[in-house]
């Protein structure tokens, strides 16, 4: 199947592309032509790759560029939803240059098992200690949102049986 038919569901997949992973490709610019040619690089590099597209998100910008930006928006809730792999771009700064932005926005995609790819680096794999430091956060979150939890279930029963006491 061809990325375009992929790309607006027109066509049945064979067993062989649905072992491919599935990616949506982001390009952002100033102006359409450097678009038109990330979206050249990112279909080339997928059909080397084994990928398929199954969605594109382009956006041209005006200085300054707003993070995130109503595509990004966008794909972010395509990932939320599982509906992808990953996500394909010629370079991470597509996304944002500044490191913590695209930091949060990563582990954001990291935690619903998005990866990232570029044309020129393949998959973005931070290194080992952030990954590890991230995932130990991620943890120390959900059990701190577990307590928050039962503590307010505990004070939900507690008013109950207070009230309860004054009828």
């Amino acid at each position: 199947m061809n990325n375009e038919a992929c790309r607006f569901g027109t066509a049945k997949q064979t067993e062989q592309e649905k072992q491919r992973i599935r990616v949506a490709v982001f390009a952002q610019s100033k102006d359409q032509v450097s678009i038109d040619r990330q979206l050249t690089k990112c279909r080339d590099y997928a059909e080397t790759n084994g990928m398929t597209i199954i969605d594109g998100y382009t956006e041209i910008y005006k200085a300054p560029r707003q993070f995130p930006s109503c595509e990004l928006k966008r794909l972010a809730n395509a990932a939320k939803h599982k509906k992808l792999d990953g996500i394909l771009m010629t370079d991470l700064a597509r996304i944002t240059r500044k490191p913590d932005d695209f930091f949060a926005f990563y582990y954001d995609l990291y935690a619903k098992g998005i990866k990232i790819f570029t044309t020129i680096g393949g998959e973005f794999i931070p290194n080992e200690t952030i990954t590890t430091l991230f995932d130990g956060i991620k943890a120390s979150v959900k059990q701190l949102h577990a307590q928050r939890i039962k503590a307010g279930k505990a004070a939900t029963k507690a008013k109950k049986q207070t009230n309860d006491k004054e009828c």
